[in-house]
């Protein structure tokens, strides 16, 4: 039986009977699979097969749940490559939202997504597997330990969600050397976005302070159809780079592809909203490529600061 540190049989009993929670001890979901945005890829079509199985909980820290999802993070895959769960029972979207937790354990990866395939009412000849939402999640998904990764969501009346897919990786996978193993758990549909395992406040706190202190900012670049790099052809993944000095990175469109622009986010805790309690946690630029020479681009100092996200927008040129 589970006995997970947030979650007991007297609070799930008290909750709104809207609540929804799937455990993975017992056949509480109708499949599990995988599946990828990308309609070439080789997941979609059969030229191979996805891996994802129930399987023994490998680290209990934060999380003693015996079983747990795995899944295979491929690099032969998109930015867009999940494990999906099909549900026993479908949820209607609202206006009002709701939120979607789900424990994620990772060795690696970028940022956490939640793609939420179903149908509408009034569509009778439409499949099950519409996608109806994309998103981020908007709490810290850190590597090696069990984190609870928050997904708001909401859409029109007359949507009914009938598989959830959870992207560990969503980002490019040009420069992913070699798959990897992701491992979920709890999904929970409620009405609540505070995460339900907390990430020491403490040591959170230190780290701010410190971060005040600090000398270099963290860039790491996302892309997909291309990539961007360190103008000398390091990777960009939580490369350091000096604090508020310029950047001058590299980009290299995969084959078919250009670039028309670089988007640039930076401050703080990028995943989650812009503004905090009116503090603004994080900015975003677009740096056209009229401003790159020679496939070069210089990223301004002021936005070497805290966090950088840099996102290459590849487009066809065929």
């Amino acid at each position: 039986m589970k006995n997970s540190i947030f979650l007991f049989i007297s609070f799930l009993c008290a909750m709104p009977a809207m609540a929804q929670h799937i455990g993975f001890e017992q056949k509480d979901y109708r499949a599990i699979g995988v599946y990828d945005r990308w309609e070439d890829s080789p997941f979609r079509d059969g030229r191979l097969e996805g891996h994802t199985a129930i399987t023994t909980n490998p680290d209990r820290r934060g999380n003693t749940s015996d079983k747990v999802v795995a899944f295979r993070r491929s690099h032969l895959a998109s930015n867009i490559y999940g494990v999906r769960i099909d549900l026993a029972k479908p949820f209607a979207l609202t206006p009002q939202g709701k939120v979607v937790h789900v424990l994620v354990n990772r060795p690696q990866g970028g940022r956490v997504m939640l793609v939420g395939l179903g149908k509408r009412h009034d569509r009778v000849g439409q499949t099950a597997d519409v996608e109806q939402f994309w998103v981020y999640s908007t709490t810290d998904v850190p590597h090696g330990q069990w984190a609870d990764a928050v997904f708001p969501i909401k859409s029109a009346n007359g949507v009914d969600i009938h598989s959830l897919v959870l992207v560990p990786d969503a980002e490019s996978t040009h420069t992913l050397a070699a798959d990897w193993i992701a491992y979920v758990d709890d999904i929970l549909v409620d009405d609540s976005s505070e995460p339900r395992i907390s990430l020491n406040s403490a040591k959170g706190a230190a780290a701010e302070a410190a971060d005040a202190q600090q000398t270099t900012a963290s860039v790491t670049a996302a892309s997909r159809n291309g990539t961007v790099v360190a103008a000398d052809g390091q990777t960009l993944n939580n490369f350091l780079a000096e604090k508020n000095k310029a950047l001058v990175v590299k980009v290299l469109p995969a084959p078919g592809f250009g670039c028309k622009g670089l988007r640039v986010r930076f401050g703080h805790k990028l995943a989650g909203p812009q503004k905090v309690g009116g503090q603004q946690m994080w900015q975003e630029a677009y740096i056209g490529d009229k401003q790159f020479n020679n496939g070069q681009c210089v990223i301004p100092a002021e936005y070497i600061v805290g966090e950088v996200e840099i996102e290459g927008d590849f487009i066809s040129v065929k």
